[in-house]
């Protein structure tokens, strides 16, 4: 069974070097960026971005 769930998460861009947001997927225990994403302060990909802070529900 395959199921993955979609968030919005702060991500590393690794050119500017800023957090910015992204969607992010959850798979079992492995979070990634969702491909094909961009920075909004440098537009360098985030594919590997590295998530920072995801948020949890309380």
């Amino acid at each position: 069974m395959n199921t993955m769930k979609r968030f919005k998460a702060q991500v590393h861009c690794p050119i500017c070097r800023h957090n910015v947001g992204a969607d992010v997927e959850l798979l079992r225990k492995k979070v990634r960026v969702v491909p094909g994403q961009w920075c909004t302060r440098c537009a360098a990909t985030l594919d590997v971005a590295g998530v920072v802070d995801v948020p949890e529900a309380a």
